[in-house]
């Protein structure tokens, strides 16, 4: 399935970028803005061929919070940003569109330890001390295929301005988390193992993670 999504998208994304160069059809263009789960974005449209639009865009948004991966409570510092290249089909030749395409996927969050004490770091116990931390970075696959539908046609009707609004699915697959321990925690006996088990444990937690839900409402100016 990951397999065919990848092989779909990436012919989107083939036949987007030839029937651009071609000029032939490209004679239209919008650009707007837009919110949503993947945060604030930028977004630069063109008309392709009959019923058939292709769109660039990017998105980006940070945050700052704490949380819990297993018995850890954990300082976050979350960063959604990714690009996208999709295709709108309108079958019905008005608003509704079918969309399919890709992102490259940089949504990524860096962990830091808040936890002190007798902790349980991969079933083993632990003393988390005033000068130890345990760090990791959080990442999902960077080619990230997207199926999802919509309304919105930049290109109808005799208003300069359209309002869209999307909904689908990123498939970014599993999360990677890679943990490590810093300050003397680190050279402790059995820690390099026990962290090791802490991912796999992690991991397991933010598997609902795999599909991304992806819904955005924006405004464009077709030129």
């Amino acid at each position: 399935m990951n397999s065919y999504f990848k092989k779909s998208s990436a012919l989107a994304m083939l036949a987007f970028a030839l029937t651009a160069n071609t000029g032939a059809q490209a004679q239209e263009f919008a650009a707007g803005v837009k919110a949503g789960t993947l945060g604030f974005g930028v977004e630069v449209a063109t008309s392709l061929a009959n019923h058939l639009d292709g769109r660039l865009g990017f998105n980006y948004f940070s945050l700052d919070d704490s949380s819990a991966l297993t018995d850890i409570d954990y300082d976050i510092d979350l960063t959604l940003q990714t690009f996208s290249a999709l295709l709108d089909w309108h079958p019905l030749g008005n608003g509704f569109r079918l969309t399919g395409g890709a992102f490259y996927n940089g949504n990524e969050a860096d962990v830091t330890s808040r936890t002190t004490g007798n902790v349980e770091i991969g079933n083993q116990s632990f003393v988390i001390g005033p000068n130890d931390r345990v760090t990791g970075n959080v990442d999902f696959n960077k080619f990230a295929p997207y199926l999802g539908l919509g309304w919105g046609n930049y290109f109808t009707g005799k208003s300069w301005l359209s309002v869209s609004f999307d909904v689908g699915v990123m498939f970014q697959g599993a999360g990677n988390i890679d943990l490590q321990a810093e300050g003397p925690l680190s050279s402790a006996p059995g820690v390099a193992a026990a962290l090791a088990q802490e991912e796999r444990e992690a991991e397991k937690e933010i598997e609902d993670y795999e599909f991304y839900p992806v819904i955005s409402l924006g405004i464009a100016y077709h030129f």
